[in-house]
């Protein structure tokens, strides 16, 4: 992975399927952290390889164009 990138985010549709994913998380016992700023819920966790990911959903409508 190139140095100049922090993370590979992974945008979910909704809240709820984060949550989906925090629950799947913890039944399996794989640490994560997480974030919600009431505009946002995101988790972060870190594969076997040390690449962070960060799966979110926003409250706010995105555009096909946002990446």
């Amino acid at each position: 992975m190139p140095d100049d990138v922090f993370h590979i985010g992974l945008r979910c549709a909704a809240p709820r399927d984060v949550i989906a994913w925090q629950n799947h998380l913890f039944q399996h016992k794989v640490v994560y952290h997480n974030e919600d700023d009431g505009k946002s819920r995101r988790l972060f966790v870190r594969d076997p390889n040390g690449i962070r990911f960060e799966i979110f959903a926003s409250e706010q409508a995105r555009s096909s164009e946002d990446h």
